[in-house]
């Protein structure tokens, strides 16, 4: 990728710096770290990284996550359907999130009883 620029009626092109603390650059690789609901993480990569998660859950109440950067909810989302007033079917949910680096990140509860089935970061 090149800028072009035009300067005293001349067109050049020059190349386009990288950003290289962009996301999934610098060797930057799909891992499991072991991770837990209810506990806080920082970023210390250097980058951000990508968080994915998925999680399940029945109820009543239905179980509801929310996905934390510097205790700030971004994202929230629920692993149960309503079927009944007393009953729901269990659901698996996958939310996706970015973490710049040197912020803290975490799953906390919402609601219900959720369970944590696979957490992968790209770092």
């Amino acid at each position: 990728m090149s800028l072009t620029t035009v300067q005293s009626g001349m067109l050049t092109t020059a190349p386009l710096p990288l950003a290289s603390a962009g996301l999934g650059m610098n060797g930057q690789t799909w891992s499991a770290p072991t991770r837990a609901i209810g506990t806080t993480y920082t970023n210390s990569t250097g980058y951000p990284i990508m968080v994915i998660v998925t999680c399940t859950g029945t109820g009543p109440p239905p179980p509801v996550i929310g996905c934390y950067v510097n205790s700030v909810l971004i994202c929230q989302f629920t692993t149960a359907d309503y079927y009944t007033a007393s009953a729901m079917t269990p659901m698996q949910q996958t939310s996706t999130f970015i973490v710049p680096n040197g912020l803290t990140y975490s799953l906390q509860v919402v609601a219900g009883s959720p369970t944590l089935t696979s957490w992968y970061e790209l770092r």
